[in-house]
């Protein structure tokens, strides 16, 4: 009797529930990466809620954007990317009618869109309504340029050029232009023409429904800080599937 022991072992026996939980928190990290991560310094995704882009994107299409195009941005702070937004370029950039964030907000923003797979945010309108941190506009001015707005009409006069040129003849791909209506008699159509001379680190911007004016042509040109990455794919309606 005294002689029967228990083999002794050194391994340690693993409760089921530990394994368990070990799953869930590799799924959330997994969930995480891609919610959150990704979005911010790879890819995102973006649906237009508006006409503003009319004729390349209607309402209701979804693309798929890259940060890493001009280089994403965390707190402020831009890492590097593969080069600065060029003429026609689709950027996605946060407009001025954006609220302000607090550094709460900030560090908020994440957690939220990570608990609702980006379904709502930190940051809401005055009815309390989520609201989208982006837009997309048309690059049409560099820095160093000199913009001419006349109507629904911009001329480009490059950097050391001798002239105005109209924006199309610049790009370097062709896109299309939906004119705004001159009969409407939208009193923003006939105002006179403006100038505006591009600093070293400001861009203009512009939709390419022309009969609305949510752009530089109303809100002047756009800081490169606010701009956050470039339209690379449509992905939705299917039958539009591709490069825009």
């Amino acid at each position: 009797m005294w002689n029967s022991y228990e083999p002794y072992t050194s391994e340690k026996h693993t409760p089921a529930a530990s394994g368990f939980l070990g799953k869930i928190a590799k799924f959330i990290a997994v969930v995480f990466v891609f919610v959150v991560l990704l979005p911010v310094f790879l890819a995102g995704t973006l649906g237009f809620e508006s006409s503003v882009m009319e004729p390349v994107f209607k309402e209701g299409d979804r693309v798929i954007y890259s940060p890493f195009a001009y280089g994403a941005q965390v707190f402020g702070i831009r890492f590097p990317g593969l080069g600065r937004p060029m003429r026609g370029d689709l950027a996605v950039l946060q407009p001025a009618w954006y609220p302000e964030k607090s550094f709460f907000q900030h560090l908020l923003d994440p957690v939220v869109s990570f608990f609702t797979l980006r379904n709502l945010s930190a940051t809401s309108d005055r009815r309390g309504r989520a609201v989208s941190p982006f837009t997309v506009s048309r690059v049409i001015g560099l820095p160093g340029d000199t913009i001419r707005v006349e109507q629904d009409r911009i001329f480009v006069r490059p950097e050391n050029a001798p002239e105005f040129i109209p924006e199309l003849s610049l790009a370097a791909h062709p896109y299309t232009i939906k004119p705004a209506d001159l009969a409407s008699g939208d009193p923003l159509l006939f105002q006179e023409p403006k100038e505006y001379m591009l600093l070293a680190d400001e861009y203009f911007l512009a939709g390419d429904n022309r009969a609305l004016f949510s752009d530089s042509r109303f809100q002047g040109p756009v800081r490169f800080a606010a701009i956050h990455g470039k339209v690379i794919l449509r992905y939705w309606p299917f039958e539009r599937f591709g490069s825009p």
